[in-house]
């Protein structure tokens, strides 16, 4: 067995750990993402319900009137 076949082995693993390095670096990054999307979603949810409130609020006080 010459020394450029016993390589191979070795170039397979290290392209399959340059490969797990790189899915683990996106799957944070969209982890990430999809952790501030949830964020944003949740904030636009409690001012959609604040303003709901304010309407209401509003409708109740102008009856009044």
């Amino acid at each position: 067995m010459d020394k450029g076949s016993s390589d191979v082995p070795d170039q397979l693993l290290e392209q399959l750990l340059k490969g797990y390095d790189a899915l683990h670096l996106e799957f944070k990054l969209l982890n990430d993402q999809r952790r501030e999307l949830e964020n944003k979603l949740s904030w636009a949810k409690q001012q959609v319900s604040i303003q709901s409130i304010l309407l209401l609020h509003s409708s109740l006080v102008m009856k009044h009137f």
